[in-house]
């Protein structure tokens, strides 16, 4: 019986969010029952993503709601009568990357229209627009927009999209700023589906130029200029009071140079009218003694002088009385006692 029952995958069609198992089972003695199939995702080997059945008679079956470009194994088996379970064929295939786009459509200071393209198969369960301010290589998050309702998803899986969908920026949510600064204005689209899984990232971006930058980035260099002209300001101040303080230290500094020169002058003056005064007492002292030496001098010229005529005279009257007596010997040595007196 079992050599004449067989099964095994044949392919595997990958979509979006969908794996087309094909297969072929021949079993016309009713010995597989049920076909099952479990899927796994692959990071997870211990996680079954879901498990589907279908009849032998069946070629093909659709597994739905699974993640967009996510690689996942599909184990083909049976239940036999004693519950055991009998793997009959494995296989793995990668869902494809999701048919989701975006197209702005108009942009001011402050907001982006867009519309929204999402793809025919796969099932959403909304689907969140992300407003980007972007400054060189950073994104900075200034809106966001969230699309739901099966009417607006079902118009935007259709040829057209979903129009007319406008993002403002939220100032709450961007720092305050009210127009954008950056030079590139982008949106980034994340989904959640169905089954309650949401994209782990951006599923689809778009970026476009900001018409405004030029107004924006004058308004950055206005506010920049502020700031600057603010510190230059105080940096001035304080240099302004390093000077005052460098003024004091240098008034400081002369008034003691000027002190200690005035002492010096004053030493050296003092020291000049000393110098002077010895000079000056010295000088009379030289003067008065040449003036004691020429009195002295003619002092004595005179005494000379006068011991010369007292001689002259003492002789003249001795040559005269010498034939004298005892009164002309007196009169001699009185003459000589006069002249005594002139040498004193």
């Amino acid at each position: 019986m079992e050599a004449v029952s067989n099964m095994y995958l044949t392919s595997v069609t990958a979509g979006t969010t969908s794996l087309t198992i094909n297969f072929y089972a021949y079993d016309p003695y009713s010995i597989y029952g049920v076909i099952c199939f479990d899927i796994v995702d692959v990071t997870d080997p211990d996680n079954v993503v879901k498990t589907v059945y279908a009849d032998p008679s069946e070629t093909s079956i659709t597994v739905s709601d699974l993640d967009p470009d996510t690689t996942y194994s599909i184990k083909m088996y049976y239940v036999d009568d004693l519950d055991e379970v009998v793997q009959r064929d494995f296989m793995r295939a990668t869902t494809s990357d999701e048919n989701a786009s975006m197209t702005i459509t108009a942009i001011t200071e402050n907001t982006v229209t867009f519309t929204l393209y999402l793809d025919e198969d796969v099932n959403y369960k909304s689907a969140t627009v992300t407003l980007y301010d972007v400054s060189g290589s950073a994104n900075f998050v200034v809106g966001e927009l969230t699309v739901s309702g099966s009417s607006n998803l079902k118009a935007a899986k259709s040829d057209d999209g979903l129009s007319g969908l406008t993002v403002t920026i939220d100032t709450s949510n961007a720092s305050q700023i009210t127009t954008f600064q950056g030079s590139l204005v982008a949106l980034g689209l994340n989904v959640v589906y169905t089954n309650g899984t949401e994209s782990s990232s951006e599923i689809a971006w778009v970026r476009t130029a900001n018409p405004y930058e030029s107004e924006a980035s004058t308004a950055v260099t206005t506010s920049l200029v502020e700031e600057l002209i603010s510190t230059v300001n105080e940096l001035q101040a304080r240099i302004t009071a390093l000077e005052g303080n460098a003024s004091a230290d240098a008034g400081s500094t002369s008034s003691d140079d000027s002190g200690s020169s005035s002492s010096n002058e004053s030493s050296g003056s003092s020291g000049s009218s000393a110098a002077s005064t010895t000079s000056s007492g010295s000088s009379a002292a030289a003067t008065g003694s040449s003036e004691s030496s020429a009195s002295t001098g003619n002092s004595t010229e005179s005494a000379a002088e006068g011991t010369d005529s007292g001689s002259e005279s003492s002789g003249s009257e001795s040559e005269e009385s010498a034939g004298s007596s005892a009164d002309g010997d007196a009169s001699s040595e009185t003459n000589t006692s006069g002249s005594g007196k002139n040498l004193e």
